[in-house]
Parts: structure tokens; C-alpha cells; sequence
């Protein structure tokens, strides 16, 4: 590959292309007599042309293109079969291919049309191992082989190490390779919905993580390490065996998502008051018996559910969460809310089913945002008139939430 090619897919994989150098790229390749060169000129002159001559480009351009198809080494009946993603003339995503032409795409994966490739799409074809075919495109930057039943990876996968995205969801992993490190590159991780007990401390290598799905597994125990993936910004850690979590959790600083439904959490870490630029928080089934007063120091956050814990009080604190928009507090054993809620201007949706209040507080009336509330299942036995001016529909369906109360 000549020094401009390296540089041109350098910048499709970066997504940092732009016209000055697709010009430059598209001389250079005409000087050499490849129709590619006419693609890219002519896609650039229809960006500034009126419509009529739009459509003059169009028939020029379109039978370039049908021949550039034609090109990737396959029959019509397979290239029309699966999904193609095509970028400056040049194939750059393939998918939906029927396993049937695995043998047939060995072989074309190694023809001139695709050493642009960057992403290939293989979910849900009861793949049980990784076909050889893809250990050529060493240029790839995502790869996605969800839904199958892939139990390991080959240390072959170790070689693209341009992949940014990693997605193998829904799989039979129980393990992951030390070297996964390799993968350097990775902001993207997708290993939910497997049988991973415990994470090898490995993972701490792949630094440039942003995206980790973790949810559906089968784990116990984060390493402490996992306080070294500093640029996280959404972590899924649902519907896993969780019971604590390490203190290093609060060294993530730039999470936004930070999702732990579905564990068995009896407690929260201190360190979770670090989280300052978290948005989405959700606690949802767990076994939390108490909030944190330090929750209140997550002054961004937007979405709070701590629905079907054993929560009996919430901390004055939660009063300084002013950014958040949904909070769900049902399933719970709260007796009463505190008045510091008062200050949640921007609150738009609140539900508080089934729990033990008795009484709806007046401040709720107050709270000019809010669009939604659900107060039934508690031991509510009049709705105020405050309530029933501002959400007239419980006025009509008075009897309705009082019967349901407990």
C-alpha cells in the first residue's frame, strides 16, 4: 500500500476525511488510471452542483460504481445478499452475509475492493467459531459477532489491533484471553449477556475504553483495578451477582451511565460521591436498605431508580440532586419523603408505588415541572386538593388510587 493509501485509511478509520485531502487522493489516483479517482471527483462536484446538473454526475457516476461492485470477486447472487456500506467509492462495511459464502468470501477478502474495510457485522448466525476469512482485515476498527455461541477467542483476533469496537454479546464466554490487552485501541466493549464470573485484570490495560457492557453475567466481584479505566463513560454492570463494590469505583470519574440493576448490593461505597459528572444512575432491584447521605454530592445527575430495594428513608441530601429529571422510588418500605425534595425544580416524572406512605406531601404541589407522579399501592387515604387541582386526572380516578392504597 503506497504512503497516501496508508494515509487516506488512516483517516477513514479516524473519521477524518475530509474534501481538501479526498481531492488530493482522487488526482493521484486518476494519474494512475483508477476509475476510483473519477468516483471521488465526481461525488466531490455534485456536494456544490444545482440539481440539474446533479442528475448529469448521477448517470456518469453510477455505472463507475456498478462496475467497482462488480469487483469484489464475488457472483451477483452473493454480492446482492448482504449488506454493504460503501464510502468515497470504496466498500467500507459488509453484513447479513449467509454463512453458505464464508468459503467464497475467504477468497475475496484478499481482492483490492476490500482493503478499505473497517467494520463487519456477523451477529446471529450459531457461529461457533471465528471465521478464518476475517484474520486478513487487519485494518478493521469495529467487529461484531453478537448473538451466536462462540465459547473463545483465537489469539489470531489479537492482530487487529485497529478495532475500536468489540461487540460479543449473547454469547458462552466465561473468560476472556490476557491477550485481549492487544486491543489497545478499543472504546467499545460489548460482553454482556454471557457466563463471565470474574474479570481477568487484564482489562485494566485497554485504556481507551469509553463503552463497557457488562450486563448479564454471572459476576461475583469487580477487581479494584477496574478504578483504572478512567476514561469510562458508561458502564452496564446489570443483572450479575454484585454484592459490593470496590471503593475504586469512585476513581471513574468521567462516567455519565452508571447502570447496577439487578444485583444483590446491600450497600453503597463512599467513594460513589466522586462520581460529580454521572447522569443515569440505576440501583433498580437490589437489596439496599439505605441511600448514602454523599448520593447528594452527584449534583448532575438527571435519572435516579432505586425502585424494588428495601430502602425504608431517603437522606436529606437528595434534595441537592436539582438536575434530576426521573426519579423511581417504587417497591420500597418509605414511610415518608423528605421535605429537601422541595428543591428538585427540574423533577419531571416521580413515582413512589407501593411503599408505606400515608400521606402526600404539600411541596409536591410546588414542583412546577412535574408532569407525573404515581402514588398508588400506599396507605394513602384522601388525596389533598392540592394534588387533584394540579393532576386532574386523579380527580376522576380518586376511588381508583385509594382503593389500590394498602
Amino acid at each position: 500500500m503506497e504512503l497516501i493509501e496508508q494515509e487516506f485509511l488512516t483517516k477513514l478509520q479516524q473519521d477524518k476525511v475530509n474534501a481538501n485531502f479526498l481531492q488530493v487522493f482522487s488526482d493521484w489516483l486518476q494519474a494512475r488510471g483508477d476509475t476510483q479517482g473519477e468516483i471521488i471527483a465526481l461525488q466531490l462536484a455534485m456536494q456544490s452542483a444545482d440539481v440539474k446538473t446533479r442528475k448529469t454526475l448521477r448517470k456518469k457516476l453510477n455505472p463507475l460504481l456498478g462496475r467497482t461492485k462488480r469487483q469484489i470477486g464475488l457472483s451477483k447472487t452473493i454480492r446482492d445478499s448482504f449488506k454493504q456500506t460503501w464510502e468515497h467509492g470504496f466498500l467500507v462495511q459488509i453484513g447479513n452475509i449467509d454463512s453458505d459464502y464464508f468459503e467464497e468470501l475467504r477468497l475475496a477478502v484478499l481482492t483490492e475492493p476490500f482493503k478499505y474495510l473497517l467494520k463487519c457485522e456477523l451477529s446471529d448466525y450459531g457461529l461457533r467459531e471465528v471465521p478464518e476469512w476475517i484474520w486478513p482485515l487487519t485494518q478493521l476498527i469495529g467487529l461484531d459477532f453478537s448473538y451466536n455461541k462462540l465459547s473463545e477467542l483465537p489469539e489470531s483476533l489479537g492482530q487487529l489491533v485497529h478495532l475500536v469496537e468489540l461487540e460479543l454479546f449473547d454469547n458462552k464466554f466465561s473468560e476472556l484471553p490476557k491477550w485481549i490487552e492487544q486491543l489497545a485501541k478499543l472504546t467499545k466493549l460489548g460482553i454482556g449477556n454471557n457466563q463471565f464470573k470474574t474479570l481477568p485484570e487484564s482489562l485494566v490495560n485497554l485504556t481507551q475504553l469509553s463503552h463497557l457492557h457488562l450486563g448479564e453475567n454471572k459476576l461475583s466481584k469487580l477487581p479494584k483495578s477496574i478504578g483504572q479505566l478512567t476514561n469510562l463513560t458508561y458502564l452496564d454492570l446489570s443483572s450479575n451477582n454484585l454484592k459490593t463494590l470496590p471503593e475504586s469505583i469512585g476513581r471513574l470519574s468521567n462516567l455519565t451511565h452508571l447502570d447496577l440493576g439487578k444485583n444483590s448490593l446491600i450497600a453503597l461505597p463512599d467513594s460513589i460521591k466522586e462520581l460529580k459528572n454521572l447522569t443515569h444512575l440505576y440501583l433498580r432491584r437490589n437489596n439496599l436498605r439505605a441511600i448514602p447521605e454523599s448520593i447528594g454530592q452527584l449534583s448532575s445527575l438527571t435519572d435516579l431508580d432505586l425502585c424494588h430495594n428495601n430502602i425504608d428513608a431517603l437522606p436529606n441530601s437528595i434534595g441537592r440532586l436539582t438536575q434530576l429529571s426521573n426519579l423511581d422510588l417504587d417497591c420500597n418500605n418509605l414511610v415518608e419523603l423528605p421535605d429537601s425534595m422541595e428543591r428538585l425544580a427540574q423533577l419531571t416524572h416521580l413515582s413512589f408505588y407501593n411503599n408505606n406512605l400515608a400521606d402526600i406531601p404539600a411541596w409536591i404541589g410546588r414542583l412546577n415541572m412535574l408532569k407525573g407522579v404515581n402514588i398508588a399501592h400506599n396507605n394513602i387515604e384522601k388525596l389533598p386538593d392540592f394534588f387533584k387541582k394540579k393532576f386532574r386526572k386523579y380527580k376522576q380516578m380518586e376511588a381508583y388510587y385509594i382503593r389500590k392504597s394498602k
